[in-house]
């Protein structure tokens, strides 16, 4: 297991309050990887916010938190789970979704 002792990126966000492009593109970057991961192994992480991205020692951006992580099934509209601020339409009104719900 990698140590992340960079504090997630709530706490990034909440004492730098801006980023420049360059740090902007590769916070984002890291996030697509890790969501293109997940994705390629038909895993749907849907728990996407601030406090499950977190920073390692060089900088780079992890996400975690698979507590409610599934694999993408067809007949999902039942399966709602997440943090309330952070979920999708389609999660919330207890639609069928895929990885767009990330």
């Amino acid at each position: 297991m990698d140590l992340l002792n960079g504090g997630d990126m709530r706490l990034h966000i909440s004492k730098k309050r801006i980023f420049n492009e360059t740090e902007t593109k590769f916070t984002a970057a890291c996030i697509i990887v890790a969501l293109e991961f997940l994705n390629k192994h038909n895993i749907i992480h849907r728990d996407l916010k601030p406090e499950n991205l977190v920073v390692d020692n060089r900088g780079y951006v992890k996400l975690t938190d698979m507590g409610i992580a599934r694999y993408l099934v067809k007949d999902n509209h039942m399966d709602t789970s997440g943090t309330p601020g952070y979920m999708s339409p389609e999660v919330i009104c207890n639609a069928n979704h895929d990885f767009r719900a990330d």
